[in-house]
């Protein structure tokens, strides 16, 4: 989640950064438009891979006239695509991969806000050796 929140508040053309269910957005009293918002979807261990699924939202806030919600979509779009450009960096190879396929989709006129923007669906997957040596355990295997 850390590399998440510093991708999402190092890009000139983000404000803020959260996390949780998507009803937290227009709770949340703190939030800044644009935005970069995860929740953790159910994640599953395949052999020697934890693969992690999130759901990601790029979103701003549209006039009460909609006349920016054409720039709001293309905006955030353009967001989305370099935010996973950067995930996709060498730096980050033996941390985990991330799915070839990610499902994108765009929505309008959600929440008390009003804001649109893209959703995204992603899965990282990170290696998992079943390392019983490191485990914080002083169980005895008879």
């Amino acid at each position: 989640m850390t590399i998440l929140k510093n991708l999402s508040l190092s890009h000139n053309q983000n404000k803020s950064f959260g996390n949780g269910d998507f009803w937290e957005i227009a709770g949340s009293k703190k939030i800044e438009y644009p935005l970069i918002w995860v929740n953790i979807l159910p994640s599953n261990f395949s052999g020697n891979v934890f693969e992690m699924n999130f759901i990601v939202i790029f979103a701003d806030k549209v006039l009460n006239n909609e006349g920016n919600e054409g720039e709001v979509l293309s905006d955030r779009l353009q967001v989305l695509t370099d935010f996973f450009s950067q995930l996709h960096h060498p730096n980050f190879d033996n941390q985990f991969q991330i799915s070839e396929n990610i499902t994108i989709t765009p929505f309008t006129e959600r929440f008390e806000d009003s804001i649109a923007g893209w959703t995204a669906n992603i899965t990282f997957q990170i290696s998992f050796q079943k390392d019983r040596c490191l485990l914080p355990s002083n169980y005895l295997f008879n």
